[in-house]
């Protein structure tokens, strides 16, 4: 009877032991795909429009990322990212056929750190603080490529995104990304010129262009 009573015991306390592990580092990257017809946006941390033109955007976003943990509840990394967007408007009633092309590609790297509310749990809720430095260059085509516009953007911002983690198994974790406030500082600068704008704004980006799905490697950490 004393065997049964210490052997189920046991049975209760290595499922906790294994939870007790808690996070572990990681090796991930996110992904996000953007395929609009009928509606459009200005960039990231804009809001989707809708309108009566032709229209259609195509987005593709690549945040490879590695982090380490440094405490019970949170991980430390760095992350890098890849965005090109390529959008098209045309309308085709009006008396001067009006054809609109923009491409935009941009480079991103930056530090987070992502805090976890049950680290230990299947499903965790995270918010990940970002400090990050952006380079976009953006080309514009209007009127079948009559006229055309060229302009780069710089852009560091401090961000906070919250999410939601999954643990699949031991190793293997997904996640998705659901949003972000933040602040950045720009400087602007059209067709190369000597002329440069530079100027602040708040972000806020909760629509389809800021849902990011990942896949996470983990290994290590403490608890190990």
């Amino acid at each position: 009877m004393k065997k049964l009573f210490l052997l189920l015991l046991l049975c209760r306390i290595l499922p906790l032991t294994a939870q007790e592990a808690g996070l572990k580092h990681v090796l991930g990257g996110q992904i996000n795909l953007v395929f609009l017809k009928g509606g459009y946006y200005d960039g990231p941390g804009q809001p989707v429009q809708t309108t009566n033109l032709e229209s259609k955007t195509r987005v593709f976003d690549f945040m490879p990322y590695a982090a380490w943990q440094v405490s019970k509840n949170a991980l430390l990394g760095f992350r890098l990212g890849l965005s090109l967007e390529k959008e098209y408007r045309s309308d085709g009633n009006s008396v001067d056929i009006y054809e609109y092309t923009r491409k935009t590609k941009t480079y991103e790297a930056g530090i987070f750190y992502r805090h976890y509310l049950r680290p230990a749990a299947k499903f965790s809720f995270f918010f990940e603080p970002y400090i990050g430095y952006a380079n976009t260059k953006q080309k514009q085509l209007t009127t079948n490529g009559s006229n055309s516009q060229i302009y780069s953007l710089k852009q560091a911002s401090v961000k906070v995104s919250p999410g939601i983690a999954y643990h699949v198994t031991e190793r293997l974790g997904l996640l998705l990304r659901i949003g972000e406030l933040g602040y950045s500082i720009n400087k602007q600068q059209y067709d190369q010129s000597d002329n440069e704008k530079r100027y602040d704004e708040f972000l806020s980006n909760f629509n389809l262009t800021s849902f990011a799905w990942g896949l996470e490697y983990r290994w290590g950490g403490k608890g190990e």
